[in-house]
């Protein structure tokens, strides 16, 4: 399971790179919509302070 912690600057740049539409924008930080996430791990290498993780 893919998650995105507190560490989140909102750049926008996973929600570019999922190809499921699986990240959303929440308050304060984005967030993993679980029922569309496949897990492909995309979204982590791009982000620039490695908020995304695998649980």
């Amino acid at each position: 399971m893919i998650y995105i912690d507190k560490e989140c600057l909102r750049c926008n740049a996973c929600v570019v790179v999922c190809p499921f539409e699986a990240i959303e924008e929440g308050d304060p930080i984005y967030k993993i919509i679980e029922s569309k996430c496949t897990s492909c791990e995309k979204c982590i290498p791009i982000c620039p302070v490695k908020a995304i993780k695998k649980k």
